[in-house]
Order: C-alpha cells, then structure tokens, then sequence
C-alpha cells in the first residue's frame, strides 16, 4: 500500500512541477490528499523490505528486569508480564546486596 500511495504522491508532484517548470496554457487545480507524507510513507516501505529480505517480523518489546529473591536471578517481564526466562541471570555480589532481602514480605492472615 506503501509503494501506490508513494506512486500517486509522484505523480502529483511531477504533474505540479511540470505545470510550474513547463508552463501552463489553462489554470490547473492541484488537491494534495491526506497522506502521511513521501518522507515517512518511504520510511515505512524500507522497513517492510527489510522484515522480507529477513524472512520475519521484528518486533521491538521493552523488558523488565525484576529481582527474584527466591532464585537469586534477575527476571525479565515484558509488558504483558510474559517471563522472558533466556534473559534471566544469577544477581551479582553488588545486587545481592542491594537487593537481597524479599521485594515482597509475607506476613500472617488478617483474621
């Protein structure tokens, strides 16, 4: 969809640009439709190119590291709070230390 939007927007913009460079013996109207624009529609179409000639989708996932006091690692989570375990790594003295006791205390049943 990418590539016809850029197509149309091209051929406006030649069309435009001849009108000027060339002359015109008749007024000519010019209606730019809505669009993202010829800088961010080609944007847009390398970064499709780019997942194509790769062969899968990229897709960038912020994570969070959470220290895991049962284990001694630090967790990753993403936003949807799936465990990303192959990231996963045993705590360093210095986190020990700034991390070690529990991040959550149990305490005994409100009766």
């Amino acid at each position: 969809m990418a590539s016809r939007a850029i197509d149309r927007l091209t051929d406006l913009l030649d069309g435009f640009k001849s009108a000027v460079n060339d002359g015109n013996l008749e007024p000519r109207d010019f209606t730019v439709p809505e669009t993202k624009g010829l800088k961010v529609l080609k944007a847009n179409r390398e970064f499709a190119d780019g997942q194509i000639e790769i062969g899968y989708k990229v897709l960038p996932t912020q994570l969070y590291g959470i220290p895991c006091n049962n284990n001694g690692k630090i967790c990753f989570f993403d936003i949807e709070s799936s465990h990303w375990e192959q990231y996963d790594y045993k705590m360093n003295p210095f986190q020990e230390e700034k991390y070690g006791s529990p991040l959550f205390k149990e305490e005994e049943p409100l009766v």
